[in-house]
């Protein structure tokens, strides 16, 4: 779904800027439309409708989710509207657990004072580091030519494997209401 909106949103700039002038009004009025309905859409359903509706609204969802309602016999603008409600939050839940899950490895670093003198002290002396002279000593190996097969190893960096199947996170964040 959100490929899918950035891919509208995209047609829409490329018709908007790069369409013939001859056409610019009728595009820019389409587009107009188009922004309107959604503004319509959200003023549509008021807050208290919501409250009123809340019980069933819920129930539906429940039973939508445990598979107890058959989704052939439904509307299919219910059916797409809660498959890409869905995917929305399940992408949601990915996004944050896997910035949870690498936030974790950054909670136990220690802001270490002295590194930070360390760096402090190297950018004062950072000059004398720079333009410090070499001193040239004549052996036997300038007149020599060596070669050398040292190779360097490369270490390139890696993706992180974090697994957002791990059990802890099926119910991560939801207050348990069960008194045991």
């Amino acid at each position: 779904m959100n490929s899918d909106n950035e891919n509208k949103k995209i047609n829409d700039l490329t018709l908007q800027y790069f369409s013939n002038k001859n056409y610019t009004n009728s595009v820019n009025q389409k587009l107009n439309k188009n922004q309107n309905n959604k503004i319509e859409n959200e003023k549509k359903i008021s807050s208290k409708e919501i409250k009123f509706y809340r019980k069933r609204i819920m129930d539906f969802t429940k039973k939508l989710l445990r598979h107890e309602i058959d989704l052939e016999n439904i509307n299919n603008n219910i059916k797409e509207s809660y498959y890409d409600y869905v995917n929305v939050l399940i992408e949601d839940f990915k996004i944050n657990d896997k910035r949870d899950l690498l936030q974790e490895e950054f909670n136990n670093f220690n802001n270490d004072i002295s590194m930070c003198n360390n760096i402090q002290n190297d950018l004062e002396n950072i000059n004398e580091i720079i333009f410090q002279k070499k001193k040239e000593t004549t052996t036997i190996d300038n007149f020599v030519l060596k070669k050398t097969t040292n190779k360097e190893i490369k270490i390139y960096p890696q993706e992180k494997k974090v697994n957002l199947k791990a059990k802890y996170l099926r119910d991560k964040g939801i207050k348990n209401n069960k008194s045991e």
